[in-house]
């Protein structure tokens, strides 16, 4: 990311003293494997205010961190992550622990659209390494400059895939209920003027963000039920399984072709 000049910070590999990337630490309770990255200065994005510029800044780094990662390949880019969107499918085994039927069958639909709708597509997307994980806490906001993303943390989600993966799964944070569109419309533009996205991508875009929302419900219910109500974990993120709840349904009350209208004309296509 460095080396292709990419104005997006990222955080650097400390070594340790024999030169890996990583040591085991521990005690008589357990082993556990350490690793070191250097600080990032700024605020997290889900502290700042998601204005409009805000977001569009954020849609041009996204961009511009996808350009600095074309081309890039490595041995662990194919790792089975249960996240990734290719594998949505999979999420169908996790359905039983919404006991909430309404929002089980809302994610159910959303699951069928993906196979519906993306699945016979994936082959044909423009595909690559991305960072697969721009939620509001992984992305960094300049701290006396508000409107100005200047770092990207937390790349243990990386992944080869197509690249409106990224697009949507960032956009799937961006979340406003009385006008779902409202900030995802300029994210996709700033990241449009920066890489121009085609038609097949815009085509299927509604149908993804939905897909990351189903599966941040259908994963957040699944570590509840498995860890338990008061697990420190689940209860760290039970607002953003909340707040994902609300905004598919919000999201949900508007048809593909309006979203995808909204989306087209904030790129001016």
């Amino acid at each position: 990311i460095e080396n292709a000049g990419c104005p997006i910070a990222t955080p650097r590999i400390v070594k340790t003293l024999a030169g890996a990337v990583a040591t085991k630490i521990g005690d008589g309770s357990g082993r556990c494997i350490c690793r070191i990255v250097s600080y990032m200065p700024g605020i997290p994005f889900s502290a700042a205010v998601p204005t409009p510029g805000l977001v569009a800044e954020l849609g041009a780094s996204a961009a511009a961190l996808d350009s600095s990662l074309l081309g890039f390949e490595h041995d662990a880019d194919q790792n089975t992550l249960l996240w990734h969107m290719q594998r949505a499918t999979d999420l169908r085994n996790l359905l039983a622990d919404i006991a909430n039927i309404k929002l089980r069958n809302l994610v159910s639909a959303c699951l069928d659209d993906f196979e519906g709708n993306v699945l016979p597509r994936i082959s044909t997307l423009r595909s690559q390494v991305i960072h697969g994980d721009l939620n509001p806490d992984n992305v960094l906001v300049a701290t006396t400059c508000p409107e100005t993303i200047v770092g990207v943390i937390d790349f243990g989600d990386i992944v080869h895939g197509p690249m409106i993966f990224e697009v949507a799964i960032a956009a799937s944070y961006l979340r406003t209920e009385e006008d779902p569109p409202a900030l995802i419309a300029p994210f996709v533009a700033g990241f449009d003027k920066v890489t121009t996205l085609a038609a097949d991508e815009f085509e299927i875009l509604f149908d993804l963000v939905r897909t990351r929302l189903a599966a941040s419900i259908a994963i957040e219910h699944w570590r509840r039920a498995v860890r338990g109500e008061n697990d420190a974990y689940v209860l760290a993120y039970l607002q953003s399984g909340r707040s994902a709840e609300h905004f598919l349904a919000h999201l949900d009350s508007m048809t593909r072709e309006q979203f995808t209208d909204r989306i087209l004309q904030a790129c001016r296509r």
